[in-house]
């Protein structure tokens, strides 16, 4: 960008010859600033305003351009959550199967012990049965064998005391 700033050389070496510079020198001060005021790149109002537009035209752009990805963004992590969600509500699903085939599993356990205890106590109820009727049927030949030995000592006793009686006769004889 190029300055292009009206400048009256003549009016300013005036300036400088007055302020007590040589005319030699007022021109080469004169002739050295309308070179670097030419040469510089120094921006004018009209550029800054330019620059300014451009930068709000490129930052309305900018803008817009993340509007749309934020909302693209948002869009994919709805999506997302969305899938998350159906994928939480299946695992639950199949969660609650599993659960419920093991509730099941466990019940049919249950009840297949609760039969092999049912079944275990009727033969100990047998077994029991059994013991008590040998110890029944064992105490009543205890008993029938104390019946026959009991008429046996009674024989035996009632023959020692007749003997006894005899010999007592006997000997009530003889003396």
């Amino acid at each position: 960008m190029a300055l292009a700033v009206a400048f009256d050389t003549l009016k300013f070496a005036h300036h400088l010859r007055k302020g007590g510079i040589s005319e030699e020198h007022a021109n080469a001060i004169t002739e050295a600033i309308k070179e670097a005021s030419i040469d510089s790149d120094l921006a004018t109002k009209t550029d800054v305003r330019e620059s300014e537009q451009r930068l709000s035209a490129e930052m309305r752009e900018m803008d817009q351009r993340l509007m749309v990805e934020i909302g693209a963004a948002r869009t994919e992590a709805k999506a997302e959550i969305r899938e998350v969600r159906v994928e939480m509500r299946e695992m639950d699903q199949r969660l609650m199967v599993e659960i419920g085939a093991a509730r099941a599993e466990v019940k049919a356990e249950i009840r297949e012990v609760r039969v092999e205890m049912r079944e275990m106590e009727q033969r100990l109820m047998v077994e029991i049965g059994a013991a008590r009727a040998e110890a029944k049927a064992e105490i009543r030949e205890v008993r029938a064998e104390m019946r026959e030995m009991e008429q046996r000592l009674t024989i035996k006793l009632g023959a020692m005391l007749t003997v006894a009686v005899g010999a007592i006769a006997a000997l009530v004889k003889f003396l």
